[in-house]
């Protein structure tokens, strides 16, 4: 069931579907004669569409004054005390039909007065008539900010902006909100740098967390290069050899899948999950080289394989492979439990 019903004429087709367009945009269940299908009874689909409508808008025009089934839409819901009146801004207000002539009549390019005039009339976005995603604990910054583009209420307006505030920047919220808007109106290109040279956020919208996880992820890719050459090529080029060397290295890459971890749960919790699992893929790389570093130092110093043999490099791959697995398997689960 639709809430509201627009009247025009037919050759006032395409300014009747801006204004539908307008307010679906807003959240608003709409109807006009576009919903017709050919099966169905014209009369009877209008009347029922008309009645069953909390507000009726009629579009005024110099074909449709003169148009009997718009006149009579219009009388039907002026009777029902819910018409709607609009014309288009060169209609001279005494050209409208008589006995509609005394009603407020807006511009029908005017939509924040049609807006006006249906909530007079209690009618209101699906977004705000129910039990709306914001509220929920779980919502994410964007639940809210779709929200506000319903065209809420002032009191639920003010509701969920203070929520945004809370989201965003927490316990911090009293101390303005300046931070909020320069997260909120980041750009791509923006929110990669920020991740490049992990500035990211503790709040995105999802696109621009998304590129800030793309960022993280290549900065941790270069970190990776750079401190294995440097370990492996500047501290002692003499002991590049030595197993002692690999548990170092995979201490390295331990930190770097903890803070990315960090960063996962980060994004989990902004409930923008797409970068959350680009971040996924980051920390169970890393973490399955801290792990197959362990492994060979373990299995090494136990004499159960010779360093830089054919078995030294088949156990490190299947530790690898194996440990990339559980990690990645035990990420996804992470992040299906948080949604």
């Amino acid at each position: 069931m639709s809430d509201l019903f627009i009247s025009y004429a037919s050759k006032d087709r395409a300014l009747a579907e801006a204004v539908a367009n307008g307010l679906k945009a807003r959240g608003y269940r709409v109807w006009w004669d576009a919903e017709l299908v050919g099966s169905d009874d014209y009369y009877e689909v209008i009347l029922q569409a008309l009645q069953d409508a909390k507000a009726a808008i009629v579009i005024w025009t110099k074909t449709s004054v003169k148009s009997r089934f718009v006149r009579d839409e219009a009388s039907f819901a002026l009777n029902l005390e819910k018409l709607v009146a609009t014309k288009e801004p060169l209609l001279n207000p005494r050209d409208i039909p008589f006995g509609f002539q005394g009603q407020h009549t807006d511009d029908v390019t005017s939509l924040d007065h049609i807006l006006r005039a249906i909530g007079k009339l209690g009618v209101k976005p699906v977004a705000a008539s129910v039990s709306v995603d914001w509220e929920k604990p779980t919502a994410g910054i964007d639940d809210i900010v779709a929200f506000l583009g319903t065209n809420p209420t002032v009191s639920q307006r003010q509701a969920a902006i203070a929520r945004l505030k809370q989201v965003v920047v927490g316990p911090e919220s009293t101390k303005g909100g300046s931070g909020v808007v320069r997260t909120l109106t980041m750009s791509n290109w923006q929110a990669f740098l920020s991740g490049l040279t992990f500035r990211a956020p503790r709040f995105q919208l999802s696109t621009a967390g998304t590129w800030t996880s793309i960022g993280a992820s290549i900065a941790y890719v270069i970190i990776f290069v750079v401190s294995t050459y440097y370990l492996h090529e500047i501290i002692d080029p003499n002991t590049r050899d030595n197993y002692v060397l690999i548990l170092f290295s995979g201490g390295v890459w331990g930190l770097l899948a903890l803070i990315g971890w960090q960063r996962v749960v980060a994004f989990a919790t902004q409930r923008n999950f797409l970068a959350a699992r680009i971040m996924l893929f980051s920390f169970t790389s890393l973490a399955a080289l801290a792990t197959a570093s362990i492994a060979v130092f373990s299995t090494v110093t136990a004499g159960l394989v010779v360093f830089g043999s054919e078995g030294h490099l088949y156990m490190a791959m299947a530790v690898l492979g194996i440990s990339f697995l559980a990690f990645l398997l035990l990420g996804l689960t992470r992040l299906r439990a948080m949604r």
